[in-house]
């Protein structure tokens, strides 16, 4: 795309972001959810090459299991949720426990009240996988204790022009974040926060696969490996807090079932270090078979992961 391009999309962008973005909050969930839609076809229309490398992530990741399904739909699924996931959180500040109750439902609250028994926190093991910032509203309006570890969105600010639209995005879900119960714990900061809030019993949210964090293990994903953060699972040993997986899979009634697993145990009987490769894999495990039942939910985050590489400019998902 030539530069007069770039700019006149670029411009386009803004316009949206300015004016359309700053009433974004006062439109019903459904009308958000169509223009999510709308513009996310628009994105799979116009933006080719993203386009060519979901489609290439994944069918790295997904292989053979691809036969029979029509690529194109599930790549335009991937751009119409990634703007519905963004819409998403420019209506945080507009969320409240009716709202929430109305757009979503929780499966497994039983798995997260049963390990808030133990009285050590629960570790929640995030993704990256569908509107995943959804977990944070939902518990925090029913009432739970919820800390999100997180990178502080400011942080991604970079000079000029050409990173103007990602600026505002990012300074618009700052802004969002902000109006949730959620207590935020940006790792800019000192991280004894975390141990003092499980501590007091409270849930802790944690990605799994972000693209911050310098320590991980490698493991099987699908046909492909992942490095995969330990923090988590790290934690989780020197504190005995509970390991609970969550997952945020959107219905076709458009409503969110945010998912919370059974706890993945901690095998204290073998070595440190095989013990985390084997609560990291079981992660993994229960996130391949999310990706292979709902693959739209996914593809935009390989997009974003293979755009953004990790400690030693090494990528996120790997080939075998």
């Amino acid at each position: 795309m030539s530069g007069i391009a770039e700019n006149i999309k670029r411009i386009l962008k803004l316009f949206f972001l300015y004016t359309v973005g700053n009433i974004f909050k006062l439109f019903p969930y459904n009308l958000s959810c169509l223009l999510g839609d709308i513009t996310g076809s628009l994105s799979f229309a116009i933006e080719k090459h993203k386009r060519g490398i979901v489609e290439a992530e994944l069918r790295a990741l997904l292989g053979r299991r691809l036969d029979g399904k029509d690529i194109d739909i599930i790549v335009r699924d991937c751009f119409r949720n990634f703007r519905k996931n963004a819409f998403d959180i420019w209506q945080f500040s507009r969320m409240n426990k009716e709202r929430v109750r109305r757009i979503s439902e929780i499966e497994g609250k039983e798995n997260l009240d049963n390990a808030l028994k133990n009285g050590k926190g629960v570790m929640i093991c995030l993704s990256h996988f569908g509107s995943y910032k959804m977990i944070l509203p939902v518990l925090g309006f029913e009432g739970y204790p919820v800390n999100q570890v997180a990178i502080r969105p400011t942080s991604f600010v970079k000079d000029g022009w050409s990173n103007a639209v990602d600026n505002r995005i990012m300074e618009m879900e700052y802004e969002s974040e902000k109006k949730l119960p959620v207590k935020f714990l940006y790792i800019d900061r000192f991280l004894k926060s975390i141990f003092e809030a499980l501590k007091k019993n409270e849930i802790v949210v944690m990605s799994m696969d972000g693209v911050a964090g310098a320590r991980r293990t490698r493991v099987d994903l699908l046909d492909r490996k992942v490095l995969l953060s330990t923090g988590a699972i790290e934690i989780a040993m020197k504190t005995g807090a509970s390991l609970v997986p969550a997952f945020m899979v959107r219905g076709s009634d458009k409503r969110h079932r945010i998912i919370l697993g059974e706890p993945i145990g901690i095998d204290n009987e073998i070595p440190k270090d095989d013990a985390i490769l084997k609560a990291t894999q079981s992660f993994a495990g229960i996130l391949a078979s999310y990706i292979e039942k709902y693959p739209s939910h996914y593809g935009m985050f390989l997009y974003v992961a293979r755009k953004n590489p990790v400690q030693g400019n090494q990528h996120i998902f790997q080939d075998v």
